[in-house]
């Protein structure tokens, strides 16, 4: 009885999941990827992707139905997904200088039980915006998407320093920026820490 209870609810929320897709195909979820260069010599990315057009675009052994059979499985599946995610950028995602790699360079993302709470919270909010007739790529929530981490350090060249990058096709169009901040160690004075910076124009 619990099984088609089970399935049942399944069946209903994969049915107002198209329902969401036909009303949001002609709205916009993009992928952005944020460079930051600290310290000379070391790379911090940030991706942030959406979920449900990654999980479409990913493919691996025994890979679930729909996100909605993901997000519904149980903790072996959230954990198979995760490592297939790690696998798809360490595999996929490259950066190099001159044709050198980065050296020490590391992928992180959430931990199984953070991950099966976002997709479950993925979820809610496209069949909330599909009750309220919205359109799911435009108010989805970025809260929502999926982050990822990579960072590693520049490796050495006799050469100019031109980052070079490929990223996974599964993440589709993709807004990257870069970025070096100016950094600056404040002493406290008696009339506090004083800070001080010409602006870019």
């Amino acid at each position: 009885m619990n099984n088609t209870l089970k399935r049942l609810h399944i069946a209903l929320v994969v049915m107002l999941f198209a329902w969401v897709d036909v009303t949001s195909a002609h709205g916009l979820q993009m992928t952005t990827a944020q460079i930051v260069q600290r310290q000379d010599n070391y790379l911090f990315i940030t991706i942030n992707t959406p979920l449900s057009k990654l999980y479409q675009n990913i493919n691996y052994a025994d890979k679930p139905a729909s996100i909605i059979h993901l997000a519904n499985s149980s903790k072996q599946q959230i954990k198979v997904f995760r490592e297939a995610l790690l696998k798809l950028f360490k595999e996929e995602l490259t950066l190099s200088v001159a044709g050198k790699s980065l050296r020490s360079m590391r992928v992180s993302t959430l931990s199984a039980k953070e991950l099966q709470k976002l997709l479950q919270a993925e979820m809610a909010a496209q069949v909330l915006n599909s009750a309220q007739g919205q359109s799911n790529h435009h108010h989805s929530d970025r809260k929502n998407y999926l982050r990822i981490e990579v960072d590693g350090f520049l490796p050495e060249v006799n050469a100019p320093r031109v980052l070079n990058g490929q990223f996974p096709r599964a993440l589709g169009q993709i807004l990257v920026s870069y970025s070096k901040p100016q950094m600056q160690t404040l002493s406290p004075s008696e009339h506090g820490s004083i800070y001080t910076q010409a602006l870019l124009k």
